[in-house]
């Protein structure tokens, strides 16, 4: 049963025993589905709802595939850990460069893969706490900030002269979007964003 705190993961491999073992290593930190090609992956009807890829660009003759321009098209490149046969350093420095996170040349030790799945990990913890507190508006941003500085509503509204209602109102907003339930959560989770 998948983990709904995992992130979402597409695992694309030409070769099915390759995306078994790479599954079986993964499978800790994301909650993956797997993809023979990039053709598959890009007519999937929820792209959008993966956070990243593990992804090996060869064909199974292990010439590399030209088409990762559809990924970058995409933006879903940002977030991508290639794991791949082909071992040619320029080929590498290119995908690195495209914004893959990590390059890991198969057959890979378990050490490898697993910095690599840490960087792909870590990338995409990075970009998830930054969107949610990019959500919020203006006047969110504000009052998060004082809360986490530990204002109470009525110097809020006294600082920012407003209302401690009106306070109460964008503390209640920013929780939702943010994704907690009391203040404390908030200032841990605004915390832990910006170290």
């Amino acid at each position: 049963m998948p983990n709904s705190n995992k992130p979402k993961v597409a695992l694309i491999d030409a070769n099915h025993k390759d995306r078994q073992l790479i599954l079986r290593y993964s499978q800790c930190y994301f909650n993956l589905e797997e993809f023979s090609s990039v053709g598959e992956f890009i007519s999937s009807k929820a792209v959008s709802s993966f956070k990243g890829i593990i992804y090996d660009p060869n064909e199974i003759s292990g010439r590399p595939q030209t088409n990762i321009t559809p990924l970058v098209n995409k933006n879903m490149f940002i977030n991508t850990l290639i794991v791949s046969r082909y071992d040619d350093a320029r080929f590498a420095v290119c995908c690195l460069k495209s914004g893959a996170v990590d390059y890991v040349f198969k057959p890979f030790s378990e050490k490898h893969l697993v910095d690599g799945l840490d960087a792909l990990q870590d990338k995409i913890n990075l970009q998830i706490r930054e969107n949610v507190f990019d959500r919020l508006t203006a006047r969110e941003k504000d009052v998060c900030e004082l809360i986490s500085n530990g204002l109470s509503t009525k110097e809020i509204a006294r600082v920012l002269d407003i209302s401690p209602r009106t306070v109460d109102v964008h503390r209640a907003k920013i929780l939702a979007k943010v994704g907690v339930s009391n203040s404390p959560q908030l200032i841990i989770k605004r915390n832990v964003a910006t170290y």
